[in-house]
């Protein structure tokens, strides 16, 4: 969730302009428009002002007389929006120039829409259409999360089977992403990242962490071949000093209901992921013209030749016949 600090009671305003307009108005932000350090409430609407042909508009107090104004604020989509996870796990931006932010776990943003300061992790999204999008490389994505980045563990294997990595794969959750989401069975697709570009979707029923240990030891179990493959892609771009992170979107279960005999009861199912990914790598597709280059299955694409050799040597060391 995205964490915001208005100027007014957005909710009455949305009532009164909803009225006053008759079309529906949401509150999107608060941030500088055209002034620093002079917050505007800025609001949407999904179809341009009669008259002025915006679709956005802020109201904000003038400084000099504390008037409440009303201006144009259709430049929200221009604005970058760095943004950190606070201390109960939600976003939070800088909403003017000088709003300095800090939290306990470390995190701190700085700067509005001048400059992005930061320490530790920040996350940069945009406004589109009146939402909060993340922009992987002109692929916008809303109601993203961000899980965490991956790197090599220094702990080394000390089993007796044949392996291919001694060193397994880590993903370093940040700091601040829910454990109940880590270990809550929802429907879930998935986005590896390197270097702010998609590389792969993918998708999962259950726990978030088993889907992602699966990653993880790949080369150290027995692993189907797109696990071996994507294992030894993302240490490959870890060795060229890239930067790999996962992110995520869920839908929680759904009730529906069970019926037997001459009973019925309620039961949470979960329900979605696949479609969730199917429809994810279309938009994908529309907007590159090609699906993410590690999804391998769609694209009609071959795992390439040395991963795929490499793989067949492994099911050999392990003593497994490759079907």
């Amino acid at each position: 969730m995205i964490k915001h600090e208005p100027v007014f009671n957005t909710e009455k305003a949305v009532e009164e302009y909803e009225k006053q307009d008759g079309v529906p108005v949401k509150y999107v932000c608060t941030t500088d428009i055209y002034h620093s350090d002079v917050p505007v409430d800025v609001f949407y609407r999904d179809t341009p002002h009669p008259e002025f042909g915006n679709r956005y508009f802020g109201l904000f107090r003038r400084p000099q007389t504390d008037t409440v104004m009303v201006t144009n604020a259709d430049a929200v989509e221009d604005f970058e929006f760095g943004m950190v996870v606070n201390d109960k796990g939600d976003w939070e931006y800088s909403q003017s120039h000088h709003d300095y932010k800090q939290f306990e776990n470390g995190s701190m943003i700085d700067g509005g829409r001048q400059y992005i300061r930061s320490s530790g992790h920040h996350v940069v999204w945009q406004v589109k259409n009146g939402e909060f999008v993340k922009n992987f490389d002109g692929v916008e994505v809303k109601n993203v999360h961000y899980i965490g980045k991956i790197s090599i563990s220094d702990k080394k294997y000390t089993g007796n089977r044949p392996v291919e990595f001694e060193y397994r794969l880590i993903l370093e959750y940040h700091g601040n992403f829910s454990k109940k989401l880590k270990n809550s069975e929802f429907a879930f697709i998935y986005f590896f990242v390197v270097d702010e570009k998609i590389y792969k979707i993918g998708q999962t029923s259950g726990k978030l962490s088993n889907c992602m240990g699966f990653y993880e030891r790949a080369g150290q179990d027995d692993p189907g071949q797109s696990r071996f493959a994507i294992n030894f892609l993302i240490r490959e771009e870890l060795e060229k000093g890239k930067c790999v992170e996962v992110y995520v979107k869920y839908k929680k279960p759904i009730s529906i209901s069970i019926e037997g005999l001459t009973e019925e009861h309620e039961k949470a199912e979960i329900v979605g992921a696949k479609a969730m990914e199917k429809k994810a790598n279309s938009e994908f597709k529309k907007i590159k013209g090609c699906y993410p280059i590690w999804n391998f299955q769609e694209s009609n694409n071959s795992i390439p030749k040395h991963i795929s050799s490499k793989y067949a040597e492994y099911k050999t060391k392990r003593g497994k016949i490759s079907k």
